[in-house]
């Protein structure tokens, strides 16, 4: 009978840890230790670093906006959800449909395209004061990297 018990706690504990394996959340960057899935850098500043989760839960990593963008453009993934970090507050995601981004030469991202994501449009408008630029959405991203780097 407890041999019965063990087999059973076991088959729910593995049942467990299976089910939060597979996650559809964004998980925390690992910076310096991740690798970025598009380019292969590792994904260093937290100002830019990205993730997708996939409709199966797995997490791949970005060290920029661009490669994040170049990576749903080329690989037709089945993306369940996009993360991008916001320049504002280092580290921190938000979803990449809902990010206001600035396009700017005055902004230094990992693959020098210029692209940083902000929570709203008074952040990115404030930057824009500062490193000048124009405010675009995650499609105009999307176009633009397509544009530069010839996808």
């Amino acid at each position: 009978m407890k041999k019965r018990k063990k087999i059973k706690l076991l088959s729910v504990a593995s049942l467990l840890l299976i089910a939060i394996g597979c996650s559809k959340s964004p998980q925390p960057i690992k910076y310096g230790a991740a690798d970025c899935d598009y380019c292969n850098m590792t994904v260093t500043d937290p100002k830019f670093g990205s993730e997708m989760v996939t409709d199966k839960g797995k997490i791949l990593f970005f060290d920029s906006i661009e490669c994040l963008a170049a990576y749903e453009l080329t690989n037709n993934p089945e993306a369940y959800s996009l993360w991008v970090s916001d320049y504002t507050n280092p580290g921190e995601l938000m979803p990449a449909d809902k990010a206001i981004f600035l396009l700017s030469d005055g902004i230094k991202s990992p693959m020098a395209l210029g692209l940083a994501a902000f929570p709203d449009r008074n952040k990115s408008e404030n930057a824009r004061k500062t490193y000048n630029g124009k405010i675009i959405s995650w499609e105009d991203v999307k176009k633009y990297v397509k544009r530069e780097w010839n996808l």
